[in-house]
């Protein structure tokens, strides 16, 4: 006879996680400010990072500011949008907060305004 491999106690947390991490988090969208931008650039096959937040590959943070409720969100992007950024510019911005904890995550620039 075949077991099944995780008791029925075990699918219930199972399944209750994964519904709290889906339902977990919101979506907000608003307009934001860019006040700076950052390039981490990448750790060298074998090197040492001189920056903890180095990976194998480079990458560009734009830190901007929601006009609506002053929340500072770190937005990675790719180098050209990057570079077409300036400091002061106004963007739209769209990312996602836990609802429980406030953590943001997953932030993106919808337009440039």
């Amino acid at each position: 006879m075949h077991r099944n491999r995780l008791p029925h106690a075990a699918h219930a947390i199972l399944s209750l996680s994964l519904a709290v991490a889906f339902f977990g988090c919101s979506k907000h969208t608003g307009d934001a400010v860019v006040i700076g931008k950052e390039h981490v650039a990448a750790v060298p096959a074998g090197g040492t990072p001189q920056d903890e937040r180095a990976t194998e590959v480079a990458h560009w943070i734009v830190h901007v500011e929601m006009i609506e409720n002053l929340r500072k969100v770190n937005v990675y992007v790719d180098q050209p949008q990057s570079e077409k950024l300036k400091v002061g510019d106004r963007i739209n911005v769209t990312y996602s907060m836990g609802k429980y904890t406030g953590t943001v995550w997953g932030a993106e620039i919808n337009e440039r305004r």
